[in-house]
């Protein structure tokens, strides 16, 4: 018998939970169908998580640490990365990039907080620390409010399945926040 490595069976822990929600529903996610779908035993899941609160809470520090990495990936790839709303614009183009890998986790912790609220906590956090950075990009508040719920609106509605844009359309909406974002970098009023 091989020694699996921790952070892979932890890994796939996580995927294998957001499968469960994805494919079968927050209700169906159990710490034994979890383990069963991510073929590790009980004994392993319990090690990594302890309950299905900490296997929640896993599962939303996964998407706010695969969020950041994305977030820095897009301020990295900025031409102006410090220009008036650089971190908003990588928070839009995060938010809209459609060849995002962790949906599916994202969609299992959001439905997963059905069964922790307390989970809430950390999601609302990170979200605060992104709004001050983007507040912090110099542009003004109301502005970031305005943009980032947009970026929210598209996000959750595609994560329901109401999907209320075709690709085009989503191109342009992008575009367009981008753009609102830049004129106040060209000293224009949005």
């Amino acid at each position: 018998m091989t020694k699996q490595d921790p952070v892979q069976t932890r890994l796939k822990l996580l995927v294998a939970a957001s499968n469960i929600v994805v494919q079968e529903g927050v209700g169906s996610l159990t710490l034994d169908s979890v383990a069963q779908k991510a073929q590790v035993s009980k004994g392993g899941l319990l090690y990594h998580f302890p309950s299905k609160d900490a296997l929640i809470e896993g599962m939303m520090a996964l998407f706010v640490q695969q969020f950041e990495a994305k977030l820095a990936h897009e301020l990295a790839q900025d031409s102006r990365p410090h220009s008036k709303g650089a971190w908003l614009r990588a928070f839009v183009c995060a938010s809209f990039d459609t060849e995002y890998p962790e949906q599916g986790v994202v969609a299992a912790a959001l439905a997963a907080l059905v069964n922790s609220p307390a989970t809430l906590a950390m999601m609302q956090t990170a979200y605060d620390g992104w709004k001050a950075r983007a507040i912090a990009s110099d542009i003004p508040p109301m502005t970031v409010s305005l943009i980032m719920l947009a970026t929210d609106g598209l996000w959750y509605g595609e994560l329901l399945g109401l999907k209320p844009l075709d690709e085009a359309s989503r191109r342009v909406l992008r575009d367009h926040l981008i753009a609102m974002i830049n004129d106040y970098d060209r000293g224009e009023e949005a």
